[in-house]
């Protein structure tokens, strides 16, 4: 389930469209490389959205983010 259709999320309102791109591609289990590659931007700048992911969203690990928002 993508991210845009979490029901009751106050989290997701933190995030920004391409914030939520990327956690829908972590979801999807894609590698940094392959989320850059997907979306145009360096794997540098993929790495930047990812920490802000995790800040927002309280957690520290790709693995917690598909626990907790991969199974809606």
């Amino acid at each position: 389930m993508d991210v845009d259709t979490w029901s009751g999320s106050t989290n997701r309102a933190k995030l920004t469209n391409r914030e939520q791109q990327v956690l829908n591609l972590i979801l999807k289990q894609l590698t940094t490389g392959k989320i850059s590659e997907r979306l145009g931007i360096t794997s540098g700048t993929v790495k930047t959205h990812i920490r802000s992911i995790f800040s927002k969203l309280r957690i520290h690990s790709r693995e917690e983010a598909v626990s907790l928002y991969g199974r809606k």
